[in-house]
């Protein structure tokens, strides 16, 4: 009879830890949903439970927009940026501040061949000595969109929209 009352006091336990590790493991789940990092791997199934848009091709790369994350970020000069969480074809969760860089080629170039774009743009930095030019747009649909037009009409230029997939070491 002690070993029956040891038996089921054994299994009583391992049921409730078992049962704990299942809910820790669901609520785990849930905040990772709530709270998306960068440099967070995603599996097939916590994808699909992801809401995302369509795919965005940024120069060979696929990447869909979590529709529920947007954050707001600090820049140095003290004013909060909208930046985008977005997941690449490999499930990785990387980060968007909706900037499109334009180098190698005069900002006076441009400022005359993509007038259209930097009047778009939400903020726009002129680095005439380096020959840079940063256009900040309001979302990542709209740098996307603009990136795809000024590479096509500055095919001389370097154009990027940069996505970072790794956080950012603290100084």
């Amino acid at each position: 009879m002690k070993d029956d009352t040891m038996n089921m006091a054994i299994s009583y336990r391992l049921s409730v830890c078992v049962g704990l590790a299942c809910l820790c493991l669901a609520s785990m789940a849930v905040w990772a949903q709530v709270n998306p990092r960068i440099g967070t791997v995603l599996d097939s199934s916590e994808l699909a439970t992801l809401r995302m848009q369509t795919p965005v091709n940024i120069g060979g790369q696929q990447v869909r927009v979590l529709s529920s994350a947007t954050p707001q970020v600090q820049s140095s000069g003290g004013a909060s940026n909208t930046v985008t969480l977005v997941v690449n074809e490999d499930g990785v969760i990387g980060q968007s501040e909706n900037v499109v860089v334009i180098s190698r080629i005069p900002v006076s170039q441009v400022q005359t061949l993509a007038a259209k774009w930097v009047a778009q743009a939400v903020s726009v930095q002129y680095y005439d000595h380096m020959d840079m030019t940063l256009l900040r747009f309001g979302n990542f649909s709209e740098a996307a969109a603009a990136r795809t037009a000024i590479e096509r009409a500055l095919p001389e230029a370097g154009v990027s929209l940069p996505i970072q997939y790794t956080p950012r070491k603290a100084n």
